[in-house]
């Protein structure tokens, strides 16, 4: 049994509340073929997530493509029609025919060329695609052999033809001539107007006045509305014209031969044409969908089974809009779970409150027609079921309803739907009626709704539902907050607390009198504005609480990733301590072989015995020496292999990882992955490095180099100390603390540090010194002057 997959909309115009048309033509206006509109004009709602998933996935990869490189698509029609015709033996395309598919198979060429050039291995989807199109390079070659760019038969498709049009040309060439004879002959008699020619139905004719018109011997065309003037062919030239449409006949014919020749060359690959045909609507279908994407920055969404989780969010034509004016849209982040699933917004009037719930609803529907969505990437989404809205005045004089009659027809239909897989948006709950009366209808519809474990977003400006939002588990305040100081919105989103309706401040900026103002507030009574103030108060204290208990979650997992993030920083430096000590161990090798050709250069040279003794001594000192430095190398070499052996491929990199750049010593974040080359934001820049030079980080924490980063009960600094202090130190653990400190300056980037070792005896600044001149990396070492340490202090510079 098929799985039922459709979206249930309730009222089915649903998508006309929150104008999601205008999204449909945003996204067919990108469209270059009529089927491809028509596929967006009927766009379907899914309430599977595979689906919803592998949608989202094709625009997401389309989207990063044209951002690299646009897809060269061009208009072409269908050629389904075409398709049915090439079933049918013997039955020849016209020419119309051919020219749509010549736009096909351009565009074949096109996008197949196109996707050879992109590293689709990182776009399974778009992938699959060019994996199931078939080149038509043949069928492309002869058609344009024989048809060109205008749909004209071309004169090389057979020598017939290109006999037969040349016999055309000459006798088209004898017709000119004949004519200008003519023209000239009856001009000296005075036989003609002024005009003295003209073309009637394709043929030169004399412009002949009225009594002459016997005189010229021809066939009458016509004559002018006035009667003054007749058309008329002359006699000479209608042999010629004759024979001209004899041979146009026998054109027509052989053209008809030609093009029944060629559909039969195509009729063998009509399955591989129309498959690419579906494959180019399909691309197309996707390309306006990133095209919109792209527009309004939207990003794909994780799926969650039990929470909505949105960060910077905007409605999408809002921003468009805003955009064409020069204006910014503010975004909200919106977060309900099992624990907050409805959200009970309110605010002042022209606040923003619709406006954050029409958004959540396009949301909602844009997601499950598999459409990216205009918010940050590491957001997630609920997929539903059954959707129910409430949005706008429905009143029906036809109907004779009222607009609360209206309002309560829905109510009764989304009690007779909804479920725990039902998402419910409705604008002005309760509205439309006596406030007291309407406000407990909407808290007693409100609480029916909250058992059945809906999510959604209700807009009032009731306070009874703000209580009941706030005493009640599964739903949480929201406010539109407000200016007060200036006395207007802010368009910005709070949850954890309800809103207010700001009704008298509002009054007050429109200049309504203060008399009336006064009487307004005495008749509502101190109680009420108490209230609202309480209730304001305490959802500031439960989101400061909720806040802390995130907070706390945060610093927990800070920590833990903290941990994480210096254990792999060992591995590094570990790493790149290896990586030193073989370079040393090569050089050494190097300088050791460099001596024992010296040794045996000048044993060759015969010297005296006890030289010679002492040399042949010598060499084999270094031998043994060159032997024992090759032992140490390759044991650091295959130590070196082994920690090398856990690098990481190009697969294992994804978008969202923390990655360490080998190159800096630093951590970013992956943004994207182009072909071998890794985009990484680090630092408030962008870096493109290829994968081979990047070290993925597990558990890591991403820590900005400006900032260090506070643990509660700790504080862990990122900066490194140039200056290292090993006054007091034992010789050996002088030497290990100094390598230590070498490694950690190099991966710092610095350019320069001190070692403090006292002036003593010497024996210190010696082991120092000696130690020093064994690390390749640095550039050199001094004394400071005596006023700045003097011998007590040795300056270290590295190379590059």
């Amino acid at each position: 049994m098929e799985r039922q997959s459709k979206l249930e909309l309730y009222p089915s115009h649903l998508p006309q509340m929150v104008d999601f048309y205008r999204i449909i033509e945003w996204m067919k206006f990108r469209c270059v073929s009529d089927e491809a509109r028509l596929q967006i004009d009927n766009i379907q709602f899914s309430s599977d997530p595979e689906e919803i998933t592998r949608k989202q996935n094709s625009i997401a990869e389309l989207v990063d493509l044209i951002t690299i490189s646009a897809l060269p698509l061009t208009g072409f029609e269908s050629i389904e029609e075409e398709g049915k015709l090439l079933q049918i033996e013997n039955l020849p395309l016209g020419m119309e025919s051919f020219i749509r598919l010549i736009k096909v198979l351009r565009n074949t060429k096109a996008v197949m060329t196109y996707l050879a050039h992109q590293d689709v291995k990182h776009y399974p989807s778009t992938r699959q695609l060019l994996e199931q199109m078939t080149p038509l390079d043949a069928m492309w070659k002869k058609i344009v052999s024989i048809i060109d760019e205008e749909g004209f038969v071309k004169d090389t498709a057979s020598q017939n033809l290109s006999n037969l049009r040349n016999e055309i040309k000459n006798l088209e060439a004898t017709v000119y001539k004949t004519f200008r004879k003519s023209v000239a002959n009856y001009r000296s008699q005075n036989f003609l107007v002024e005009q003295e020619e003209s073309v009637r139905n394709g043929r030169y004719v004399l412009c002949v006045l009225p009594e002459h018109k016997r005189k010229v011997p021809g066939i009458l065309h016509a004559q002018s509305d006035s009667g003054r003037i007749f058309y008329i062919e002359p006699q000479e030239l209608v042999f010629l014209y004759n024979s001209i449409r004899e041979l146009k006949l026998e054109e027509e014919d052989e053209i008809r031969k030609i093009l029944i020749d060629l559909t039969e060359h195509i009729r063998p690959e009509r399955e591989g044409l129309m498959n690419n045909y579906f494959i180019l609507v399909e691309l197309d279908v996707r390309h306006a969908k990133a095209c919109f994407a792209e527009l309004i920055s939207a990003r794909k969404m994780a799926i969650s089974n039990d929470s909505i989780e949105l960060y910077n969010a905007f409605h999408p034509l809002l921003f468009i809009k805003n955009s064409q004016a020069g204006k910014s849209t503010v975004p909200f982040n919106l977060y309900l779970n099992q624990k907050n699933r409805i959200l009970i917004l309110s605010g002042p009037n022209a606040g923003g409150k619709s406006i954050v719930l029409k958004s959540m609803l396009l949301f909602q529907l844009m997601f499950q027609a598999g459409l990216l969505v205009p918010a940050d990437r590491n957001g997630s989404m609920k997929v539903f079921k059954k959707i129910c809205a409430d949005i706008g005045d429905f009143q029906s004089l036809d109907n004779e309803l009222s607009t609360y009659s209206a309002k309560l027809m829905y109510m009764k239909q989304f009690l007779e739907v909804a479920d725990e897989a039902t998402a419910v948006y409705i604008d002005e709950f309760g509205t439309g009626t006596e406030p007291k009366l309407g406000g407990a209808i909407a808290e007693a519809l409100l609480e029916d709704l909250n058992k059945r474990n809906i999510f959604g977003v209700i807009n009032t400006h009731y306070g009874n539902l703000k209580t009941f939002a706030y005493n009640t588990d599964g739903l949480v305040n929201g406010a539109m907050l407000f200016d007060e100081a200036h006395l207007r919105p802010t368009y910005k989103l709070a949850v954890g607390k309800p809103g207010t309706s700001y009704a008298l401040e509002i009054a007050s900026r429109m200049n309504i009198p203060d008399p009336i103002l006064k009487k307004a507030k005495k008749l509502v009574g101190s109680s009420t504005v108490s209230f609202e103030k309480l209730l304001e108060d305490l959802g500031k204290q439960k989101l400061q609480l909720e806040d802390e208990v995130h907070k706390h979650k945060q610093r927990t997992a800070q920590l833990d990733k903290l941990i994480a993030h210096y254990s792999e920083i060992s591995k590094t430096v570990e790493l790149r301590r290896m990586k030193m000590k073989v370079e040393q161990k090569q050089l050494e090798l190097q300088q050791n072989q460099l001596q024992h050709e010296q040794v045996r250069e000048l044993y060759r040279e015969r010297v005296s015995q006890r030289k010679e003794i002492e040399l042949r001594k010598l060499a084999e000192e270094q031998k043994a020496n060159h032997e024992k430095k090759h032992l140490e190398l390759k044991y650091l070499s295959d130590k070196l292999k082994e920690i090398q052996k856990h690098k990481s491929t190009l697969e294992d990199f994804e978008t969202g990882q923390i990655v360490r750049l080998l190159q800096f010593g630093i951590l970013g974040k992956v943004s994207r992955v182009v072909k071998d080359i890794v985009h990484v934001e680090a630092n408030n820049m962008v870096f493109k490095i290829p994968y081979g030079e990047l070290e993925l980080v597990s558990n890591a924490v991403d820590t900005k180099s400006e900032h260090s980063v506070q643990i509660k009960g700790a504080h862990v600094e990122p900066q490194f100390n140039s200056t290292l202090d090993i006054r007091g130190f034992r010789q050996a653990e002088a030497i290990d603390t100094l390598e230590v400190f070498l490694d950690r300056a190099l991966l710092s980037n610095f350019k320069e540090v001190k070692v403090i070792h006292g002036k003593g005896n010497g024996v210190l600044k010696n082991a120092i010194s000696k130690s020093l001149r064994t690390y390749t990396f640095i550039d050199k070492t001094w004394q400071p002057p005596a006023e700045e340490g003097g011998d007590g202090i040795t300056m270290i510079s590295f190379r590059g």
